[in-house]
């Protein structure tokens, strides 16, 4: 169960991430918007999308659809994308934090003091993800979506990877047996 201090933490993310992204909230479409969303009549309707199949992107090409459907002007889809970073963020930071423990772990029992000390590395790991300028275009450019959805999968890729090898159900990929555990001693 998380603790009060993680929602704290959650808390000051999600403002530090409105803060940076919100400002861009009641923008208007820009520069290839009007060519992938606006004016892109696959994406105006499931039948359109599905019509236009096989098609580049379908997933990308999915969600605006979806997207379009529900609100087809740019607060939507900005929102969209907003949520998409913040679950990337916490992607992030919960990779970051197994890692962490994992390594800790391999050098001895964890205690507090070091449990800390890995909450608040995985937690700078996810602010400097969440703000770094390179994430503007995919936060604030609607079309920049793709590489906030790729982001998404390799992620979840990834921390399904990392929870399948914690919970010792898969061999490493290279070199010594596992060290990283989901924090329970064997």
């Amino acid at each position: 169960m998380p603790r009060r201090a993680d929602w704290l933490g959650a808390g000051a993310l999600l403002i530090a991430c409105a803060l940076a992204y919100g400002a861009a909230l009641p923008a208007s479409f820009q520069f290839d918007d009007w060519n992938v969303i606006v004016n892109f009549a696959p994406v105006h309707g499931l039948g359109a999308w599905f019509d236009a199949l096989p098609a580049i992107r379908p997933l990308l090409k999915l969600s605006y659809t979806l997207n379009h459907l529900i609100d087809p002007g740019p607060l939507g889809f900005r929102l969209v994308n907003d949520a998409l970073h913040l679950a990337n963020t916490a992607l992030v930071f919960w990779i970051f934090d197994r890692m962490g423990r994992g390594h800790v772990q391999a050098q001895g029992p964890i205690d507090a003091r070091a449990n800390e000390r890995v909450r608040g590395a995985a937690a700078f790991a996810a602010i400097v993800f969440a703000l770094h300028p390179v994430q503007t275009e995919a936060v604030t450019y609607l079309s920049g979506r793709s590489t906030s959805l790729c982001a998404f999968f390799v992620l979840v890729s990834l921390a399904t990877w990392l929870a399948a090898w914690c919970a010792g159900a898969i061999a490493p990929l290279w070199g010594r047996p596992r060290s990283i555990s989901s924090g329970n001693s064997r």
